[in-house]
């Protein structure tokens, strides 16, 4: 019995598999600074958090300690519909073995516990290994550059900006998820596809292996 082909695929973790942590985060944000974010503009500028110029390095002092206070009720936020039932199915899909990982710009100081457990309570044995890129830090690495590593086929994320990074690495698909607040476009750069939900993305995944494992 020959081996199943193996390709790699990497999945950003919120608000792609986990549902509404931007809108949990705004929340917390406005509690705390009194300033209301534009889901729109999540991935705006620091204007748009409520901060003059352009200090990154303040919004993420101001984000940091939300994670490090609150980061614990992120467990109790919802998955998205199908995500459970979508990464398991590929884990065990019978005709390519998918190799899948977490590429997260989540924390991995503050947030590493949190995602392990999200991994063991519902996901055993689906993901090779997470990779947080520790987004709101200034040590942080771009999606791109550990997709690339990781030789990914194609990456799932909620944010253009990091498909964005993850095409410009080399990775040559990208699928954007959803359809929110900060990640429309009339039209989608090169190397990008839109899944408005885990189904449709399921679909995309099989058939972009399926066309590189032909080609």
């Amino acid at each position: 019995m020959s081996e199943k082909p193996k390709v790699v695929v990497t999945w950003d973790l919120d608000d792609v598999i986990v549902d509404g942590t931007a809108s949990w985060l705004i929340d917390h944000y406005q509690r705390r600074f009194g300033f209301d974010v534009d889901p729109a503009k999540f991935y705006g500028t620091p204007i748009d958090w409520g901060v003059e110029g352009d200090d990154w390095g303040e919004i993420n002092r101001r984000i940091a300690p939300i994670f490090e206070d609150r980061g614990h009720e992120v467990r109790d936020l919802p998955l998205s519909p199908g995500s459970i039932d979508v990464v398991r199915s590929l884990a065990s899909y019978c005709e390519i073995n998918f190799e899948q990982h977490i590429v997260t710009g989540r924390t991995e100081k503050i947030m590493a516990s949190h995602t392990l457990w999200l991994v063991n309570e519902h996901f055993k044995d689906c993901f090779q290994d997470i990779h947080h890129t520790n987004m709101f830090k200034e040590d942080s690495r771009s999606k791109g550059e550990v997709c690339r590593r990781l030789c990914a086929i194609v990456h799932i994320d909620d944010h253009i900006d990091h498909c964005a990074s993850v095409i410009d690495s080399g990775v040559p698909n990208a699928i954007v998820f959803d359809n929110l607040p900060w990640n429309q476009r009339e039209q989608l750069p090169y190397g990008m596809v839109r899944c408005s939900d885990m189904t449709t993305a399921k679909e995309e995944i099989i058939r972009i292996a399926a066309s590189i494992i032909k080609n």
